[in-house]
């Protein structure tokens, strides 16, 4: 088979697309960050949790924060203030410690409930829990 400059385009699109549609529905825990707070709960963000659509590519975004964790600051919206001017000691600091992700395309979710009701996920669970048993046994 050739190379098709055009079938190869219309691929790139298709994945660029895939990538980029809000087909997902995450809900996003956080909590203050004990540690860039040295403790101090007056520079934590308070508990929450809260709901947002993303694409594939903003819930890596979502699960990068989790590792890193994040600052805010009352001015942060506001486009006339630089962000690297906002004095450390007003920043308050949080961390995402738990995401779900949910679907939220339809035929995503119609798949997702068949897929439950067809036992997937149990089946799933069971293989992964005798791949961890045999590498228990190792």
């Amino acid at each position: 088979m050739k190379y098709n400059e055009e079938r190869d385009e219309m691929q790139v699109n298709e994945k660029t697309e895939s990538l980029n549609r809000k087909d997902y529905l995450l809900t996003v825990y956080q909590r203050g960050d004990e540690g860039m707070s040295f403790g101090n709960l007056d520079r934590q963000v308070l508990p929450k949790r809260f709901w947002t659509a993303c694409s594939l590519n903003e819930i890596g975004e979502y699960i990068e924060m989790m590792k890193t964790g994040f600052w805010t600051h009352p001015d942060m919206d506001n486009p006339k203030v630089n962000h690297d001017d906002i004095p450390y000691d007003e920043m308050k600091f949080g961390q995402y410690y738990n995401i779900t992700i949910e679907p939220l395309d339809e035929q995503l979710e119609k798949e997702y409930m068949k897929a439950s009701e067809d036992g997937f996920f149990e089946m799933q669970r069971l293989a992964l829990k005798r791949k961890e048993n045999q590498m228990e046994v190792k």
